[in-house]
């Protein structure tokens, strides 16, 4: 059972995001003239509120805002003068040991996601929660969170997958954000019946404009005891909710947190939608089973992990600032000693079909993992003491290795193709 020591001591780097009663819809003006200075008054403080206080509360307060520390921009320094005056001094040894030490680590990398495969292949599956396990009488209040950003095509579609969710509608808080300016999306929901579970929340202006910002302010306004995190071309299992139930009741609290499968009902549409879904198994269906089951750091994925509500306000939500903030939040749960494990229910989702879409896709994924290894490696040997050795071996390589090789890749293709270019020329 979690104790209350587990929240007491969560790293530094968290600050609890508090539960906030429903809000209301902000004072309207009147056609009182003797008001309308005061009701325009009470409106710019409660949109400088709203806008403001996203910016400090939860993981905001020491996250990816601040990439960088000054230590770290030290180091950074100290290593390119370094590297610059080996270049200089020895530059045909220096070439060497380098190529040597990015071999060295794709052989590491490699033999490593091996490991992870084998793990994950005696791991199973995940969870495997019977749906019908608890009566619906006795199901709790259950929050959706399903942010969206210029989807008013898909809208319609969205209400009814929601509506198909094999829950209680009387349980069912299904929370929609929308920014206050995305005039496309809230037209669409205008057009909508939207049934009494399902809440439009508008987010007043703020920054930054992330998702995860409007996770943490739907968060803060969940009503129920669990919560999970919905994309608008999400398609989940029916009976996921309820799974997902029956496995938190019958697993120990420390135990925040139940990542369902993904893959993707378009997967046949393209070689590139192919190759995602590929992708994606060997992902959710392998690597991430491998890592719960070591009980090391799990970079969660973006959408259908499923939280304890309690848990996740006093870990401070998602950072705001950080475009992956879901592998973020995963290091997070390590570092406060609870624990992820996989559900064994899918979400297909959409995959992106088309080559520039997916560059900035993988582009904004690099960004993010380079944001989480620069944001956790502020202070490293406080990091290892609260992960522990294993699991900080596995940031090291799956987080951090993964960012450098991504960026060393096209180095490492250039360097090929000249070499079998240039073979037997004086070059």
């Amino acid at each position: 059972m979690m104790t209350t020591d587990t929240f007491s001591q969560l790293p530094a780097i968290t600050m609890p995001i508090p539960a906030i009663p429903r809000r209301d819809t902000p004072p309207p003006l009147t056609s009182d003239p003797s008001t309308v200075e005061f009701d325009c008054a009470s409106l710019e403080r409660f949109a400088a509120d709203e806008a403001r206080r996203w910016t400090t509360w939860g993981a905001a307060r020491d996250g990816a805002r601040m990439i960088i520390s000054r230590r770290q921009r030290l180091c950074a320094a100290l290593v390119a003068v370094l590297i610059a005056a080996c270049g200089v001094l020895a530059p045909h040894a220096f070439v060497l040991l380098l190529v040597g030490f990015v071999t060295f680590a794709y052989l590491l990398a490699g033999v490593y996601k091996v490991v992870l495969l084998l793990r994950g292949e005696r791991a199973g599956a995940g969870i495997g929660a019977d749906a019908a396990a608890i009566a619906a009488g006795d199901l709790p209040v259950y929050s959706v969170l399903v942010p969206l950003y210029h989807e008013g095509a898909i809208v319609p579609v969205l209400v009814q997958r929601l509506l198909a969710l094999d829950y209680p509608p009387d349980r069912l808080d299904i929370l929609l954000l929308v920014e206050e300016d995305d005039i496309e999306t809230r037209d669409a929901l205008d057009a909508c019946v939207l049934p009494p579970q399902m809440e439009v929340i508008v987010l007043l202006p703020g920054r930054p404009r992330t998702k995860p910002r409007a996770l943490n302010v739907g968060l803060a306004y969940a009503r129920g005891e669990f919560v999970v995190v919905y994309d608008a071309e999400d398609r989940p299992a029916r009976d996921q909710l309820r799974k997902a139930v029956a496995a938190f009741r019958a697993l120990p609290r420390r135990v925040v947190c139940l990542q369902a499968r993904l893959n993707f009902y378009n997967r046949h549409q393209s070689l590139l939608t192919r190759m995602f879904a590929i992708d994606y198994a060997i992902w959710y269906d392998m690597l991430l089973p491998g890592l719960v089951a070591e009980r090391a750091v799990v970079p969660l994925g973006g959408t259908s992990n499923h939280f304890r509500v309690a848990a996740l306000r006093r870990m401070g939500g998602w950072d705001p600032y950080n475009v992956t903030e879901d592998a973020d939040l995963g290091v997070r749960i390590a570092r406060a000693n609870l624990q992820i494990m996989m559900l064994d229910s899918i979400t297909e989702e959409e995959a992106v079909a088309r080559v520039f879409p997916w560059l900035r896709q993988r582009s904004r994924w690099i960004k993010g993992y380079i944001q989480t290894y620069l944001v956790h490696m502020r202070h490293p040997a406080r990091l290892a003491r609260e992960i522990g050795p294993r699991a900080y071996l596995d940031f090291q390589i799956l987080v951090g290795g993964t960012s450098l090789m991504l960026i060393i890749n096209p180095i490492m293709w250039a360097l090929t193709l000249s070499y079998f270019a240039a073979k037997g020329t004086p070059l």
